[in-house]
């Protein structure tokens, strides 16, 4: 059972599930604290997918780094503690939202950012889950594990790893769609 708090840090709303930072609101504090920053693409992306939205953090990041005129599709079990009128929201299990969205190609850039606590959730490693988040984007899929130093070869099998950032006990993998000529 995951125990939600939130306080006020700083003039922040922050949410800890279980004691583990989980998101910040607006995100001023996320430009420096946290991994947010870290996973921001090297390049604008038009259509962006975030599975694991949580509070939003990312989607106030990726919007102060490249703009407002970003599309962002945010999936996640749970409502947004706060309000997002820039994002469309999906209440949906992720795993279900990848097998069942028909799009191919979809969006630019898809973050995998998926945990129960401090705990990646089980599917995110998986074979079919990893095939549906290729099939989704037309460019790159990032993902945020803690304490995993090793690629996961479910990922490592069916794209090109481009970069590995590791910061505190994450390990954020970013990887590039194989060109099939």
């Amino acid at each position: 059972m995951i125990q939600r708090e939130i306080r006020t840090e700083a003039g922040e709303q922050v949410i800890y599930d279980n004691g583990i930072l989980q998101s910040m609101y607006p995100g001023n504090l996320a430009m420096v604290r946290g991994h947010w920053i870290h996973f921001v693409p090297w390049f604008k992306p038009h259509e962006v997918l975030i599975l694991g939205y949580g509070g939003g953090t990312m989607a106030q990041v990726l919007r102060r780094v490249w703009g407002e005129d970003i599309h962002i599709t945010g999936v996640d079990i749970q409502e947004p503690p706060f309000k997002h009128d820039k994002d469309t929201i999906v209440l949906q299990d992720a795993f279900k939202f990848v097998q069942t969205f028909p799009n191919d190609n979809a969006f630019d850039f898809v973050m995998v950012d998926l945990f129960e606590g401090d705990k990646v959730v089980p599917f995110v490693l998986g074979d079919s889950f990893v095939r549906e988040c290729v099939r989704l984007t037309r460019d790159i899929v990032a993902i945020n594990l803690i304490d995993e130093p090793y690629q996961p070869k479910a990922y490592r099998r069916v794209m090109d790893l481009k970069i590995i950032k590791i910061v505190d006990r994450n390990y954020l993998y970013f990887y590039a769609k194989q060109n099939k000529n």
